[in-house]
């Protein structure tokens, strides 16, 4: 695969978005320990080929983690339960998962999204998100069940090619106590073909709504830059507080910009929120543009980079507001073509938000980077996927970086994860402190499984404290990893998180590192070719 040639919407995108650190889990029935949702949108739902399911394990708390079993059985949802829809081929339902409290009852909830969904008006693949609501007993229906445009209340009428849902990020944008939920519509031709919206969904005592927001549809055009084709605005997206004023804001990710005659190139938008509003182009801290051109921003702007392809919200200085790292994982950097890179930009807190020069300068991050695990390769896609957690304990924010086509030994494409660690105000990230950066993969003492070619370990990313130790855990899908005869079955590995100095992640930790596939005792289902179990396990495929 080529992201370079993958046409408007290809096959894959990143998983990204909401941070789920310990203080904000998905904690589906409300027992204080985090629980994973698992996508696998190849799933097949009876004889339907591709219609996706998505699979729940609960959290069991100290020195046990994730189980299958307690307190609550894992449990499966495809579009047939609850009798919400009926599952077709290619629905891709589990693409991108988001969690939080919609309808503030203490108990977080989950949607789902089908970004393949057919709808009845004969609009193919225009996508819908089905929404879950947690209880005691797990995640159950309540009205309305799903989300599109037209027939799902949302503004807009739905068309072939929209992909809504392509990614979702859940944040408490109007800072009513409510999560709300913004829906990236990809391929929407609202002006020009492919240009994107995203949706704003306010949370209220009756969950999301479809309809209420002061800025129900979020354009391009409203934060700095054209609206033009081919953009694919929102095609991830991520949500948190970045400027320390109330209420959470969203970063937008439009990897297909094209700036300043660089096709591709990418661009990120943040728009910001205003307490009692919402996400607001008119907010006390204004809306923004960053390309790698932007002052300060390292590196320069090169044709097919695709920044902001990934995106994930930190507090990774520790000073309040959150901060951003953002994903250009087609980064050619010296000889090596596609290596990729992360961009981070800190917070400067009310009225400024995200600044390149301070507290902390804008910092690039890649494998050639002096104590990063690895060395740049070509077509190694450093930052593919992030995902943020304070995985030891020290109250500041740390960064895991997927590096799915990274050859580890001689399987080519075998996957990698590396993990640096936030060192506090004034530093940020640090490869040497407080732990010193870390690598993972199959083959590392602790993880189970091995390393085969084409497993794309580092695909997907996820964290929350699955053993409510107050460090946040890690888990990483390998969705095309083959078990026995089934080839791209997938898997997702758990790595927890250990608080001290020097501590982090470990895999020989009070809770050992665990492997999830639907062949383990306890996991509905089983293991089919091609079911890519573990390719959603946050905000976007």
């Amino acid at each position: 695969m080529n992201l370079s040639t993958r046409g408007t919407i290809g096959l894959v995108a990143a998983a990204v978005g909401l941070v789920a650190t310990p203080g904000h889990a998905q904690d589906f029935n409300g027992d204080g320990f985090a629980d994973l949702a698992i996508g696998a949108p190849g799933e097949i739902v009876g004889l339907v080929a591709g219609a996706g399911a998505v699979t729940i394990i609960y959290g069991s708390g100290p020195g046990v983690g994730l189980s299958a079993f307690v307190p609550l059985p894992a449990v499966q949802i495809t579009q047939a339960s609850f009798g919400f829809e009926t599952p077709e081929p290619g629905d891709a339902f589990g693409s991108a998962l988001a969690w939080g409290d919609f309808n503030g009852d203490g108990f977080d909830d989950l949607a789902v999204s089908a970004p393949g969904e057919d709808l009845p008006s004969g609009s193919v693949d225009a996508g819908l998100v089905l929404v879950y609501y947690g209880s005691p007993g797990g995640l159950m229906p309540l009205y309305p069940p799903y989300l599109s445009q037209g027939p799902g209340g949302l503004p807009d009428l739905d068309e072939s090619g929209d992909k809504l849902g392509w990614a979702l990020a859940a944040g408490d944008f109007d800072a009513d106590g409510f999560t709300d939920l913004a829906i990236g519509v990809p391929g929407e031709d609202f002006v020009w073909a492919d240009q994107g919206i995203v949706h704003q969904c306010m949370g209220g005592p009756f969950g999301l709504a479809p309809v209420g927001a002061p800025v129900p549809i979020l354009l391009q055009s409203m934060l700095g830059d054209p609206d033009e084709a081919t953009d694919e605005f929102g095609m991830a997206l991520a949500a948190g507080d970045l400027d320390g004023v109330p209420g959470d804001d969203l970063a937008i990710g439009v990897p297909s910009e094209d700036f300043a005659g660089d096709g591709d190139c990418g661009m990120v938008n943040v728009v910001y929120s205003t307490p009692g509003f919402g996400l607001d182009p008119t907010a006390f801290t204004p809306p923004q543009s960053w390309t790698q051109n932007s002052p300060g921003v390292p590196n320069g702007t090169q044709a097919t980079d695709h920044f902001g392809w990934s995106l994930a919200i930190g507090n990774f200085d520790g000073d309040g507001p959150a901060d951003l790292a953002i994903g250009v994982p087609l980064e050619n950097l010296g000889s090596n073509t596609d290596c990729g890179l992360v961009i981070v930009l800190y917070s400067a807190g009310p009225g400024t938000g995200l600044d390149a020069f301070g507290p902390v300068a804008a910092e690039q991050w890649h494998q050639n980077i002096i104590g990063i695990p690895e060395v740049n390769n070509a077509h190694d896609w450093f930052g593919y996927s992030l995902a943020a957690g304070d995985f030891n304990g020290d109250r500041i924010d740390d960064l895991a970086i997927g590096v799915p086509l990274e050859d580890v030994g001689s399987n080519t494409d075998a996957g990698y994860v590396n993990v640096i660690y936030g060192a506090g105000p004034g530093l940020g990230l640090e490869a040497f402190g407080p732990v010193t950066a870390q690598a993972w993969h199959q083959n590392r003492p602790g993880v189970p499984n091995f390393n085969e070619a084409s497993d794309r370990f580092g695909w997907s990313l996820s964290v929350g404290d699955f053993d409510a130790n107050g460090c946040a855990d890690l888990a990483v899908g390998a969705p095309w990893e083959d078990l026995g005869l089934n080839a791209d079955c997938g898997l997702v590995n758990t790595i927890y998180g250990n608080p001290g100095s020097g501590a982090g992640l470990d895999g020989f930790g009070a809770v050992g590192s665990q492997q999830w596939h639907q062949n383990v005792a306890g996991i509905p289902d089983f293991n089919q070719p091609g079911d890519t179990f573990g390719r959603g396990l946050d905000s976007d495929d």
